[in-house]
């Protein structure tokens, strides 16, 4: 996520399928935390990544799209979205 060659983690979420007794998962609006190395981790604030997902993500995947990093998210029943990175 930040050029470095150490792997970060984008993390995209939320369970609306939960039984009615425990009801749904919804407080998830992504998350990005940049390896600092050794195990350790920081949180990258939402306004700065500029990822943001709203909704019960299924899945997320990098793509590239014009020459450029994106991600494409799944979300249960309901429309694709692209996001595309700063850089």
């Amino acid at each position: 996520m930040n050029g470095d060659s150490l792997k970060d983690l984008l993390l995209a979420g939320n369970n609306y399928s939960a039984e009615v007794e425990t009801g749904r998962n919804d407080a998830g609006i992504g998350l990005t935390l940049i390896n600092k190395g050794n195990g350790a981790f920081f949180t990258l604030p939402v306004l700065q990544s500029g990822f943001f997902f709203l909704g019960d993500v299924k899945c997320l995947e990098k793509i590239i799209l014009n020459k450029k990093e994106a991600f494409i998210v799944g979300k249960n029943s309901d429309k694709l979205q692209i996001i595309s990175s700063a850089k």
